[in-house]
């Protein structure tokens, strides 16, 4: 449901990095799911001709006892 409502779509980012033209965009915040990504990739391809890449979100537990 968060991902659905509240992130934005990858056509609308691919949209997004045309209207800015950065040397290099990032797509952060987003689950790597090997399925997903080649059709997200596509979504952006739609608006976005330059460089972009994925940003690795890692998470950090740490034990306190």
């Amino acid at each position: 449901m968060t991902v659905d409502s509240s992130h934005s779509p990858a056509y609308a980012v691919g949209y997004l990095f045309k209207q800015v033209q950065p040397r290099i965009a990032m797509v952060t915040h987003t689950a790597y799911d090997e399925n997903i990504i080649p059709e997200m990739v596509a979504d952006i391809r739609t608006h976005y001709k330059g460089l972009f890449q994925f940003a690795a979100i890692l998470k950090v537990s740490i034990c306190i006892n």
